[in-house]
């Protein structure tokens, strides 16, 4: 991969700060990164995309502002599963039953997995809970649902069902 295509902690810090300004949060509902775009038709393609989408969007990720294409992709590909064939929602959330029981758990995880970015601090904070509580809690979703969420296979796909999981509820 080329260099030019790299993006540093910096520049998302920088575009961090820059979203989190007073006169940008009033002009700018979000801004999503869109890597490699080469043709003009590209552009068009994910602006119409995300604005297609923007409600899922908003309904998965409700406190994100800057995400990458890719995120909005997911969504919109589960989305449209969810619309055309009954079955993507039980494939997709079907090892994740017995934590959808506890609804506790079931927002631990979406936030753990979806708003926090996988930090235990991040989702203590967006939980009003104590770190460890956190820590317990996807302990407790790992023992329930057999899936070890620091596996990265495991992970990804409870990061699909918690997507399908926001845009069924």
């Amino acid at each position: 991969m080329e260099d030019r295509y790299k993006r540093d902690k910096a520049e998302n810090n920088v575009c961090n700060e820059w979203l989190d300004g007073d006169f940008v949060k009033k002009q700018i509902e979000t801004v999503v990164y869109c890597p490699n775009m080469n043709e003009l038709a590209d552009f068009g393609r994910s602006y119409r995309l995300v604005i297609m989408h923007r409600l899922a969007l908003r309904k998965v990720f409700p406190n994100l502002r800057f995400f990458s294409l890719v995120k909005c992709e997911y969504v919109v590909k589960i989305a449209r599963g969810l619309e055309d064939n009954s079955n993507t929602a039980s494939n997709l959330l079907g090892f994740l039953n017995p934590v959808k029981e506890n609804e506790e758990l079931m927002h631990t995880l979406c936030i753990y997995l979806l708003d926090a970015k996988r930090d235990l601090q991040k989702t203590s904070e967006l939980l009003f809970v104590h770190r460890n509580t956190v820590r317990h809690r996807l302990k407790r979703i790992s023992e329930i649902s057999g899936c070890n969420l620091l596996s990265y296979d495991e992970c990804f796909a409870c990061y699909l069902a918690c997507i399908a999981y926001r845009l069924i509820n």
